[in-house]
Parts: structure tokens; sequence; C-alpha cells
């Protein structure tokens, strides 16, 4: 008798430490793989970090209010989410992981905005967690991490370009509306230049805020209607867009048409913030309305979810081998060890190294209280201001040499600050491979040009430049900015010769 009761012991003993053995084992893989997954987002996690030093008290309060929600959201439903100590491969989750972490790696090979690798990674992290929580609920919960992958990397610093970007292509449509009415207009950077006045396409006008709100509204009730993820929530969701950026470029036409047009500036100020808010709840409330085209999750129990999801695991977990969890760590360290794009930081080019040729005569002269405190705010950026004597013409040029798009200005607003009357704006060419813009001064009195220059490219489009930067094919630019001191055309030759001459000596410096 004794002997069977020393062999159960013993039994027991065993199936105990076996039983710790299977924990600690299942421990260290979630450790690791949580631990490779974070190393392999180095970069994100330190730009997270960087940008919790530097944000706003009121952002740290709403970051921090997410967080403590989520917190409190874990501990009080912790059985319905049935944590598993262990990953178990599902296929969604998986999915999502690997594309937002392929995504990002592949986006930072080409272009150079660190918000987008930021909500990627936070979205592939969610995919991660779904590795450890009941399916179902991980499902449902997709509308709210992926509302809290947009808000926080945006909320932290808006000020990424973007909202610049979308000017710039709000400037761009709205001049080409306005030219099929026949109406004079040319845009360039963030502004329109009409024959009457300059129209400012500002921050509050970019719709980058309404498209990023919009998209948390569809999202948040997407999550409290339960509504279904798939391809006819993605056609909803590129409906919506398309709405807001038509109500945005709407509400940019309509205020320029009262203020540069009908010359009622007053009419403009009221109709900025109603059209605005107008067109944001029409689209969203469109937007609604599409959205309930989108199926519903099935309808269940949480008793009865909570029984499947439960079941669900136990046949997962029974099923998954040591195999799987390998091939998940093995592919944790080949992300982990992926090459990422290495760039350092390119200086600006050094304007005293330009060769003139003999026959440009240059004297210095000193750039504005303005123009000093744009250009020394900006690192990356070196200007220089000279007077020019070059055969019969004369004037002032001014070159910024940058190796980051954000820090240039419009020209035209150069020339408004300085006290110039712009009486229009147009595309020019030089040559076929060199475009310009020219701006008539002054009522005709006074000429200028401008032009954007790199190693392989000439651009009057500050769009190219833009994309040059952000897809990493040229960093290293020089603008070039001319004011004659009388009234010229384009198509002079010795226009041509002198344009001809600065654009060589700057492609040679730049070479």
């Amino acid at each position: 008798m004794s002997n069977k009761s020393s062999t159960a012991r013993l039994g027991a003993q065993l199936e105990g430490t076996s039983a710790r053995s299977l924990n600690m084992i299942n421990t260290a893989v979630a450790g690791f793989t949580i631990t490779t997954w974070l190393y392999a987002n180095a970069a994100s996690l330190q730009w997270l970090f960087d940008a919790l030093i530097s944000t706003s008290a009121l952002n740290l309060l709403l970051i921090g209010s997410i967080a403590i929600g989520l917190v409190i959201l874990t501990v009080v439903r912790r059985t319905k989410l049935e944590i598993s100590t262990l990953p178990v491969m599902r296929a969604a989750p998986l999915a999502l992981m690997w594309g937002s972490a392929i995504a990002a790696i592949a986006l930072s090979w080409f272009i150079d905005i660190e918000q987008i690798s930021v909500l990627l990674f936070l979205l592939g992290t969610y995919g991660l967690l779904g590795l450890f929580i009941s399916p179902a609920r991980w499902q449902q919960g997709i509308p709210v991490a992926a509302a809290i992958a947009c808000v926080i990397p945006f909320s932290l610093q808006f000020t990424s370009g973007l909202g610049f970007t979308v000017r710039v292509l709000t400037s761009h449509i709205v001049e080409y509306l306005l030219s099929a009415q026949h109406i004079a207009a040319a845009s360039s950077h963030d502004i329109i230049v009409l024959e009457n006045g300059i129209a400012h396409v500002d921050l509050p006008c970019s719709g980058l805020k309404s498209l990023w709100a919009g998209t948390l509204f569809l999202l948040l009730t997407t999550w409290l209607e339960k509504r279904k993820f798939g391809f006819k929530w993605l056609l909803v969701y590129a409906a919506c867009l398309t709405l807001l950026i038509a109500a945005n470029v709407g509400r940019v036409m309509l205020l320029v048409v009262a203020n540069n047009i009908l010359q009622q500036p007053q009419l403009a100020q009221i109709l900025h913030i109603p059209v605005g808010l107008i067109g944001f709840v029409g689209a969203c409330g469109i937007s609604w309305l599409l959205l309930r085209l989108v199926p519903h999750y099935p309808a269940r129990s949480d008793s009865v979810l909570q029984h499947e999801d439960l079941r669900q695991i136990r046949v997962k977990l029974q099923k998954q081998t040591r195999t799987q969890n390998i091939v998940l760590i093995i592919c944790l360290i080949g992300l982990a060890l992926f090459p990422r794009p290495v760039f350092s930081n390119i200086p600006p080019l050094a304007l005293g190294n330009i060769h003139w040729p003999d026959q440009m005569q240059l004297q210095p002269l000193p750039l504005t209280e303005t123009e000093l405190g744009f250009f020394n705010s900006q690192p990356t950026t070196k200007a220089e201001k000279q007077r020019f004597q070059f055969g019969n013409l004369s004037g002032s040029m001014l070159l910024v040499s940058s190796s980051s798009w954000r820090s240039y200005h419009a020209p035209e607003l150069c020339f408004v600050g300085n006290g110039f009357k712009v009486d229009r704006m147009t595309q020019a060419k030089i040559a076929p491979d060199f475009p310009v813009r020219w701006l008539s001064l002054q009522d005709g009195k006074m000429s200028a040009t401008y032009w954007l220059q790199s190693r392989s490219q000439t651009t009057d489009e500050f769009l190219a430049r833009i994309w040059s930067d952000m897809s990493r094919q040229s960093r290293s630019w020089v603008m070039v900015s001319i004011l004659f001191d009388r009234n010229r055309s384009p198509e002079q030759p010795e226009i041509n010769a002198f344009a001809t001459s600065v654009r060589g000596a700057i492609a040679q410096a730049l070479e």
C-alpha cells in the first residue's frame, strides 16, 4: 500500500514539475516574442520617447488618459479577454503584425515620414496582442486599436510636414478649378496668386485635421455599432476620405472667391469656420449612413462567446507544436535583423563654393530681419543675398541652400513681405528642361523669377521638391530667387544667358 502511495506522490510531483517547466517555457517564449518585437521597432519607440518629452501637457494628459483607460479595461475584462501565456498562432493577428512590419520597413526605404512608421508599429503591436487574447475580442477591438494608432503619433507631433503637403495639393486643386472657370490663377507652395491678390491656404484650410478627425469618427462609430471590417468597410472609408477632401476643397474655393474675386474679405472671414464645420459634419453624416450598409458582427452572449473562445484557445494550444513556436521566434529574429535604411544628415551646400562666371559682378547684400529670423531657425539651411550685374541686367539674387524641404519659403510671399505688389505669376521655360516661375511686380514695372535645383532636376514646383526629399531621391537643393530692377520677359536672349549661367554655376557646385 505504501509503495502505491509513494508512486502516486512521485507521479503528482513529476506532473507538477512538468507543469511548472511548461509554464516557464511558455513565459520565456512569450517574453522573447515581445522583447524581439520591441527591439525590431526600436526606431519607432525612440521617436515616441522623444515626442513624449517635447509634447504639450494637454497631449500628455490625453495619452495618459487613454493608457489608464486601457489598463482599467484590461483588468475589468481580463476573464473575458482569456489572456494566454503562450502566443497562439492565428492568421488574422499574424497578418496584421507582419503586414504592418513589412510595410513599415518598405516605406522607410522610400518615404521619410516618421508618423506613418509609428502608426504601423502600433497596429502591428495590436496584431501581436492578438496572439495572446481571444479571437472574437481581438476582432471587436480593431477599430479602437486603429483609432489609438492614429491618435498617438499625430497628436504628439502634428507638424510632420503632411499638413503642408496637403495644403500644397489643395492649392493646386483650387487653381485647376478656377482655371476651368476661366479665372487666372497660379498656385505655388501653399498660396494661390490671382490677378488682384494672393490667397494663402493656411493650416486650418489644409484639411489634414479633418481627415484625421473623420477617420477617428468612422473607427469609433464602427466599434460602437459593432460593424465588421472588410471590403465594404474599406469602400465606406474611401468614400469618407473623398467627401472630406471635397468639402475642404469646396471651402477653400468659396473663401478664395469671396475674398479675392468678389473682394468681400469680411464675408470670407464670417464663412471660414461655419463652412468648415458644415462640410465636416455633412461628410461624417453621409459616411455614417453608408456605414449602415456594412454588416454587424454576429450577436452572441458573453457567456457563449467566452466559452467558445476558451475552447478555441485550448484546441489551438493542443495542436500547437514546438515547431510553430520556433518558426515564430525565427521570423521575429529575422525581422529584428532585417536591414533598415541608414541616412546620415546631409549638410546644405556651402554657397561660398559656387564659382560664378567672370561676366557676373556680385556684391553681398544683408538679409532682412525677417529673413534672418526664418533662415537662422533652420539648421539645415544656408542663405545669402547678392546684388548682381550681368550685361544690361541688374537686380538682387537670393540663394537658399537646404537639405530639408521643410525649411523653404514661397518667394512670392517674401516679395510681398518686402513691400512689393505681385501682379501675376506664370510658368515659363528658359529651356525645355529648365522650368521657372515668372512674376510681374509693381504694376508691371519690375519682374522676378525663381526655381529649385538639385543635381538631377530643376523644377518650379514645390511638390517635386517635397517628393524628392520624402522619397529619398535627392536631399541637397538650392532655391534661386531673382528680382530684376526693370520689367523683363523670359523670352529675352539676355535672360536666357543669365539664368543658364546661374543654373550652370550651381549645378557645378552641387556635383
